[in-house]
């Protein structure tokens, strides 16, 4: 394992060239990778914060109908909460403009396990 050291260390210091653009080649790569990485699991795999993340679940496209019905039915839920995906438009005195949010059925609150004060958040405005 020492003389392919040494061999591989001699053929390396003989070609600086070739050596400098495989270390300059190891290190971007490197680098990127982590820079990847680090995208990824700040988006990604961290959790979002929720009280108890492993056990919610979604069910998607529910109507208040049926969520109203789960509610009353499910016994295996402690909470049943909806929410959708909503386009707004913000009018103004300049041009309008298209803002993107979510509708939450009051009970999605406590399904994440956030406790909410409507009037504070008023107040803070």
């Amino acid at each position: 394992m020492k003389s392919d050291f040494s061999f591989g260390l001699r053929t390396l210091l003989r070609s600086p060239g070739f050596t400098c653009v495989a270390v300059l080649t190891l290190a971007l790569g490197i680098g990127a990778n982590t820079a990847l990485f680090s995208v990824v699991h700040a988006v990604l795999l961290r959790s979002y914060g929720y009280a108890d993340p492993a056990r919610l679940a979604q069910i998607p496209n529910v109507s208040i109908p049926d969520l109203r019905a789960f509610q009353a039915r499910a016994h295996s839920f402690q909470q049943i909460g909806t929410s959708r995906f909503q386009t707004y438009t913000l009018i103004g005195p300049h041009q309008p403009e298209n803002l993107y949010g979510q509708m939450v059925s009051p009970e999605c609150f406590a399904v994440i396990g956030t406790r909410i004060d409507a009037m504070a958040a008023l107040r803070s405005e």
